[in-house]
């Protein structure tokens, strides 16, 4: 998929809110990259950019990211977790453009900061991810796109953090948008430590029972708003 030229669609207001989410939560939009939060980051990322151009190349790639998606989900097709899990590769790719040395790709360093998973252990989580995503269709039921949506942000970012950058913004993005385009509405994500505390539990361990009851009010609350 890496070879195709993606069109500019107009911006709408979902697209807005898509964008607030993957943008306005995160650190390296304001120019802050945390080379330390995975091993091996800090081989990768460019060390020459300062925080403007971090910033500007940010806010550039996400942009052409939702361009990407956009068209990608209006194709209408009913896909195989093959082509989702082209799709997720090319979005990390083009969100870390110009801001990594080589085009990024997965993770493959165990995590000591954080407790994501062995590295022996993503190609299945990012697997099942791409298997509960080939299941979504214009006739899924909201239930079935809000847990695929949770899944997205759970595995590929808090559990998992499958790529060595941009997992949050790779997750904040495709959630956001198969939110919009199979349910038709996009939550207001909060700030992402919030993000983060909220797949916690009281014993301070990462708690999927947790995280998706949390996600599914936050898409409720949104419903109800929109309802108004």
């Amino acid at each position: 998929m890496q070879d195709h030229v993606t069109a500019r669609l107009p911006v709408t207001h979902a697209d807005e809110a898509i964008l607030a989410n993957v943008l306005t939560r995160s650190r390296t939009t304001a120019g802050v990259i945390d080379a330390s939060s995975t091993p091996g980051k800090s081989q990768v990322v460019l060390t020459t950019l300062n925080s403007a151009d971090i910033s500007r190349t940010v806010r550039a790639n996400s942009r052409q990211a939702l361009d990407l998606c956009r068209n990608w989900l209006c194709d209408e097709k009913n896909r195989s977790a093959v082509e989702w899990a082209e799709l997720i590769v090319d979005i990390n790719r083009i969100l870390v453009q110009g801001m990594v040395v080589s085009q990024g790709g997965f993770r493959i360093h165990d995590a000591t900061r954080y407790p994501y998973v062995a590295v022996t252990k993503i190609p299945a989580y990012y697997d099942h991810l791409c298997h509960v995503l080939s299941g979504l269709n214009d006739g899924s039921a909201r239930r079935a796109v809000v847990n695929a949506a949770a899944d997205i942000i759970w595995i590929n970012d808090l559990r998992g953090h499958l790529f060595v950058d941009a997992c949050g913004r790779t997750s904040a993005l495709l959630a956001s948008c198969i939110l919009s385009h199979y349910a038709g509405f996009v939550p207001h994500f909060p700030m992402r430590s919030l993000l983060i505390g909220a797949a916690y539990d009281s014993r301070q361990r990462l708690n999927y029972a947790k995280w998706l009851g949390w996600f599914r009010g936050l898409c409720e609350a949104e419903i109800l708003t929109t309802r108004r």
